[in-house]
């Protein structure tokens, strides 16, 4: 849901007996050009930026204290200020807490994630498209991904599991369309295609939309085949970045 002051969206996946697989519920609003609030599953966000600087504070619950963060130009490219306000507070948090940076400029109509460098690279066409960036800071939190005795997401072997399953299924009862709409999710050339799986994930349960319509067909077929491979790779990311 959009208005005029900000956002507001619920994600949920539900198994073919109507089990609840995963939910998340996110809110972003305008308080002024220079002030914004987010919320995603009762985390409270404040977002106030400063001229090139923006201040993000995630807000105590009861249990911990609250934690604030400052970004500036010297990790986040100053050009892109109208696409870091449509971002919500948890993904500015996460850019500072692991030190991502952001720059303007690559090849056209196109974004990267280095993880050489630990910086997003995105296109000035893409310059306000927030649903491709946070597909590309997918990318990045998949690389930060560390806990005791867990692989990698990507390497993880209940996902590659439950993947390989709907993937089959999915292959048995298509159409060759359908499978062309996301193949950059099974054989993508020059990238693994896990890895594309669950940066596109990120993106989807991010509450931003895809507002250049061009991945729609792509997002929605995956969602229709991979409703167990998605809640798995959401439900690891919600529970690390909480």
């Amino acid at each position: 849901v959009e208005g005029p002051k900000g956002s507001g969206s619920e994600y949920t996946i539900v198994d073919e007996t109507g089990k609840e697989l995963f939910n998340t519920k996110r809110q972003h609003n305008q308080i002024s050009d220079t002030h914004f609030t987010s919320k995603v599953d009762g985390q409270k966000y404040d977002i106030q930026f400063e001229g090139d600087k923006i201040t993000v504070t995630k807000e105590g619950n009861g249990e911990t204290e609250a934690e604030t963060v400052t970004l500036d130009s010297s990790q986040l490219d100053p050009e892109l200020i109208s696409l870091y306000k449509q971002l919500p507070g948890d993904m500015l948090f996460n850019l500072a807490k692991f030190k991502i940076k952001v720059k303007l400029g690559y090849e056209e109509n196109n974004a990267c994630f280095s993880p050489a460098e630990n910086t997003i690279y995105i296109s000035k066409e893409l310059a306000n498209v927030p649903f491709t960036f946070a597909h590309e800071y997918g990318h990045a939190i998949d690389f930060h991904y560390s806990r005791p005795n867990i692989p990698e997401l990507r390497k993880d072997p209940e996902f590659i599991k439950i993947y390989n399953e709907e993937l089959e299924n999915f292959i048995s009862r298509s159409a060759s369309s359908d499978l062309d709409a996301i193949s950059y999710f099974v054989h993508h050339d020059g990238a693994n295609p896990l890895g594309e799986f669950i940066a596109e994930t990120t993106a989807l349960i991010s509450g931003l939309s895809d507002n250049t319509g061009h991945l729609g067909v792509r997002s929605v077929v995956l969602q229709q085949n991979f409703p167990r491979a998605i809640a798995y790779i959401a439900k690891a990311q919600s529970a690390y970045l909480a």
